[in-house]
């Protein structure tokens, strides 16, 4: 049978798909719970495809549920007789109140290196935004502001899921005068774009590096 890159069998698939759902807000709203059965060939090169619904709950399960299986990895497909073939898969997956309950609760409280959706600065989902605007904020002290050796100094922090910013400290620091200003420069970033995690608010850790001495002009 199709596996996937892990092994597991079919309850490992299950799971990738069951975590990989975001609970519709519409389905929340309307008390909607229930099993969404969906069928999807996986290709003896790996690929899903034909991907549909047999048993509907609605208010956006069918749609959340198409999403998760889309976004599964490539299978390693299954066999008959040492030759991959094309395997049909009918699966159950459970809406429950409790567990996207349980699941806001886990993904506010824990704090996270790597989500599916990183936070970022409100206009641009490039992590080159947040140094800009670092460097922009930064008061270069004038010990270092003539070095032609540019150095870094590396602030960790954390971004809540509504995207302020808190715990800034200094992971690798220069001098106490170049730490205080990698900090300050820091707290003035604005409000950040919160990450999201399974389509889930989620607190997560971040660690930028910030620019000392002569940088580069750029042409």
């Amino acid at each position: 049978m199709p596996q996937l890159p892990g092994g597991g069998g079919n309850r490992a698939i299950s799971k990738a798909i069951h975590s990989r759902l975001h609970y519709p807000t519409r389905a929340e709203q309307l008390g909607i719970e229930g099993v969404v059965m969906v069928y999807f060939v996986v290709t003896k090169t790996g690929e899903i495809r034909d991907e549909k619904i047999v048993r509907s709950i609605g208010g956006g399960c069918d749609e959340a549920v198409l999403l998760a299986v889309r976004d599964l990895p490539r299978l390693i497909p299954g066999t008959r007789q040492g030759q991959p073939i094309d395997v049909g898969f009918t699966f159950p997956i459970s809406f429950r109140m409790q567990d996207s309950k349980t699941d806001l609760l886990d993904t506010l409280n824990r704090v996270y290196p790597l989500v599916n959706q990183m936070p970022h600065l409100p206009g641009s989902t490039s992590g080159v935004a947040i140094t800009q605007a670092i460097q922009r904020a930064l008061v270069m002290p004038a010990e270092v502001a003539n070095d032609t050796l540019v150095r870094k100094v590396f602030v960790g922090f954390i971004v809540g899921p509504s995207g302020v910013i808190r715990d800034v400290k200094i992971v690798r620091g220069l001098s106490a005068n170049c730490n205080a200003a990698a900090l300050a420069a820091v707290r003035q970033l604005p409000r950040f774009v919160g990450g999201k995690l399974n389509g889930l608010p989620a607190s997560v850790s971040m660690t930028v590096p910030v620019q000392f001495g002569q940088l580069p002009q750029k042409p």
